[in-house]
């Protein structure tokens, strides 16, 4: 399993960012797929996307993926959505053309394109 290196931004920039990003509480908490009772949600924090949807390993990567639906300005998050136990790769889709490795997820692995895909790992859950 690979960790993807994350770019670094000037720490005034990042403060300002952050500091101007005003959600509810618990917006932007989760590194990563979050596990419930009810199942896996997605997030993702994006105020440039006007539609976003998952794809992953746990149904071959077919289309439709999961959709996400906007909960706040930037903020999509999917509904609980059950699926099969075991390691799963995926990644967001955007907009139909843009494909995006989890940012909020330090856990990756290679795509076979030059990129990166995020994993999942229902193994435990």
């Amino acid at each position: 399993m690979r960790v993807k290196e994350q770019g670094v931004i000037a720490p005034g920039q990042g403060v300002a960012r952050a500091l101007a990003e005003k959600h509810q509480a618990g917006v932007g908490r989760v590194a990563g797929p979050e596990f419930t009772s009810s199942g896996v949600v997605f997030s993702l924090h994006d105020h440039n996307a006007s539609r976003v949807e998952i794809l992953g390993s746990w149904n071959d990567w077919k289309r439709p993926g999961l959709a996400a639906r906007l909960t706040e300005p930037g903020f999509w998050q999917t509904r609980p959505a059950r699926l099969p136990v075991g390691r799963h790769t995926y990644k967001f889709l955007l907009d139909n053309e843009r494909w995006l490795d989890d940012p909020a997820s330090p856990w990756k692995a290679p795509d076979g394109f030059g990129g990166f895909n995020s994993i999942a790992d229902l193994s435990a859950h």
